[in-house]
Parts: structure tokens; sequence; C-alpha cells
């Protein structure tokens, strides 16, 4: 199952405190690099949802 945005946005916070507070923090920049990527898929899939669902309701409207 796939993470929740919720929780990809916590764990990108968790992320950007882990490097400001640590000396070896450059190590998890990959991590929060990857969370970023996985934030942006999940927002893309959202907005092509909500677009296909306007597309849908467009052809219903001029088909009534």
């Amino acid at each position: 199952m796939a993470p929740s945005i919720n929780r990809l946005l916590q764990a990108r916070d968790a992320m950007l405190t882990i490097i400001s507070s640590r000396e070896d923090g450059a190590r998890y920049v990959p991590i929060f690099l990857r969370l970023e990527k996985e934030i942006a898929a999940h927002k893309g899939t959202n907005e092509d949802y909500q677009r296909i669902l306007q597309m849908a309701a467009e052809r219903s409207s001029a088909a009534a």
C-alpha cells in the first residue's frame, strides 16, 4: 500500500530536522530527495485524477 500524502509530508519534515541538526546530515539528503519525488508524484496523480473527473463532467453535461 502506498503511503498517504500526509505521511510523506511528515517524513519529509522529519528529514529536514535530521539533516539540519546532525553533523552527518548530508548523508540523509538522498532520502529527503526521494520523499520530495514521492510527494510530487502523489500530487501529480491527484491533479490528473481531478482533471479527468472534470473532463468526464463536461462531457456528461454536453451530452445532456
